[in-house]
């Protein structure tokens, strides 16, 4: 079923190359008209970019307790970011991968889950306060109006969501699971057409969610094991900025630093409230009016978007087709699992067989 599995997937980003072969043609053409050095520079920035977003799942790993190599978690990050650009599904297929690989590797599956949940938060978080800064930027302007108002509110519920969703863990457990068992429904209706039959069980479900309440007690009890996360999860979006900022280099347009921040900001603030911000041409479309829209001319913020998604987008979508391939292969000891989470069966549902006996006549 694994060879099926990722057969499919390969499938899938080979037809989803086939049919952006136009805008694969779009960035060649757009790096060979870049000044080389400055790509080079941006493809080093990128680098440090893989470097932050692994540490960063590593220091949160760490604070609940799991212990995981840079090395491994890095095949973790590229090929769950891989499979959520071919499964746009508001990131729960790139959460799948993360909570297989730890059932793979004998960690607690509900702190891992938390850890997951942390780095969305700072992740959101830091494009929330971003995005704010630039509405200072746009207000100057006399460009703030009701859209970009709106897009903050909705992220800032969404944190608020998150935020609750922790809380509940630590207060009520048979919510908790609950909740988490209607999460597997909504994963396992995503999963049905493409695996034939439940991805996640809701018994598993409620059976993570002790080991999620533990986790969190042990967030509530000692908050500051997680300031060097965030602090990694910061800098990686100050990395993706600084990408922005070479390609403004690289084809020589004037820009300032007011202009970047808001630009980058609000279009990450309306990429998270897009249903499908993977999918190719939203955030082109997105970064180009934003750009637009704190008076960079639109040719040259066209340009300029098509070279930051190169580094950005179409280099980590073809590194984490490889790491899914090393991803699926044995890490030693027991042969390799699945890459999708068994559904674990309810011991009531299958009683145990009566024991049979060879003794003729009984």
């Amino acid at each position: 079923m694994r060879k099926w599995f990722l057969a499919l997937l390969f499938i899938l980003g080979f037809i989803f190359i086939i049919t952006r072969f136009g805008e694969i043609e779009q960035v060649l053409a757009v790096i060979q008209a870049a000044d080389w050095r400055f790509f080079t520079m941006a493809l080093a920035l990128q680098a440090v970019w893989f470097g932050l977003v692994t540490r960063a799942y590593q220091r949160f790993y760490q604070a609940m307790q799991v212990r995981e190599k840079l090395s491994r978690l890095f095949l973790v990050v590229t090929a769950a970011n891989f499979i959520t650009i071919l499964t746009p599904s508001g990131g729960m297929t790139g959460l799948a991968v993360f909570l297989s690989d730890a059932r793979r590797r004998g960690h607690s599956i509900g702190h891992v889950m938390v850890a997951c949940v942390l780095y969305l938060i700072s992740d959101y978080t830091a494009i929330f306060l971003i995005g704010l800064s630039g509405f200072c930027y746009l207000h100057q302007l006399n460009r703030l109006n009701w859209v970009e108002i709106t897009a903050a509110s909705i992220i800032g519920l969404v944190l608020l969501g998150l935020c609750s969703l922790l809380y509940l863990g630590v207060r009520s457990t048979e919510r908790f699971g609950c909740v988490l068992a209607r999460l597997a429904r909504i994963i396992n209706r995503i999963a049905r057409p493409i695996l034939r039959k439940p991805l996640v069980s809701e018994a598993w479900a409620h059976h993570v969610a002790e080991e999620t309440a533990e986790g969190i007690t042990r967030l509530a009890r000692q908050p500051g094991l997680f300031a060097a996360p965030v602090a990694f999860t910061l800098g990686n979006k100050l990395v993706l900025m600084a990408i922005l900022w070479v390609m403004f280099l690289a084809f020589k347009v004037p820009f300032t630093p007011w202009a970047l921040v808001t630009g980058f900001g609000t279009t990450y603030l309306f990429a998270i409230v897009t249903p499908s911000p993977s999918t190719v041409g939203v955030l082109e479309s997105l970064m180009t009016l934003s750009l637009v829209a704190v008076n960079v001319r639109l040719e040259a913020a066209a340009v300029i978007t098509l070279g930051y998604r190169a580094v950005t987008f179409w280099l980590p979508f073809f590194l984490g087709g490889w790491t899914l391939r090393q991803l699926s292969l044995p890490v030693g000891g027991p042969p390799a699992e699945p890459l999708f989470i068994p559904t674990i069966s309810d011991p009531a549902a299958n009683p145990p067989e009566e024991p049979r006996s060879d003794q003729p006549g009984r």
